[in-house]
């Protein structure tokens, strides 16, 4: 009822984290990471998690990674080093893929996945463009004349009838 809240970009999952929990390593999913955890010379800060969740939100939205066309990124099993090499480079290197989202949702994501973290969107200024984006494309949902929500349904009592076969 309170909305969703995203808890955990996915370092857990067996053999996907980078690094080690001791000393300086960074700790971050390689599939997921922003370019500045690749680099061990640049500071990281908040604007890390916002490239992650703006790559967590073209996933939620698509079913496919921004940093790969190989399908196989939608399962961790599947997952080769290969793939991980070539979603590294795309990471620090190229251009994320968006796959036919809307013009809003692309410029938001691209302030979010911004290859330098001083001009990539703060945490706070990325939640707030998320909710005006979120709010105005849920109008222009309504007024492409999409069905408006369906009113409240109350449950309708059903009485057991004595029904007799009928011979076809």
């Amino acid at each position: 009822a309170a909305g969703y809240r995203i808890i955990d970009f996915g370092i857990s999952s067996q053999g996907q984290a980078q690094g080690t929990y001791s000393g300086n390593q960074r700790i971050f999913h390689r599939l997921y990471g922003s370019p500045e955890m690749y680099d061990l010379n640049q500071q990281v800060s908040e604007k890390s998690d916002v490239f992650s969740l703006a790559t967590l939100l073209v996933f939620a939205a698509t079913h496919r990674s921004p940093w790969s066309t190989d399908e196989r990124v939608s399962s961790d099993k599947e997952v080769t080093q290969g793939i991980f090499q070539e979603v590294a480079y795309n990471i620090q290197k190229s251009e994320p893929e968006y796959y036919g989202m809307s013009t809003n949702q692309k410029m938001l994501l691209r302030r979010m996945h911004e290859k330098d973290p001083v001009k990539r969107l703060s945490a706070e200024d990325a939640l707030k463009e998320l909710k005006k984006l979120s709010d105005r494309e849920f109008v222009n949902y309504l007024a492409a004349g999409a069905p408006k929500r369906p009113a409240k349904s109350v449950p309708i009592k059903v009485s057991q009838q004595n029904v007799k076969a009928t011979a076809t």
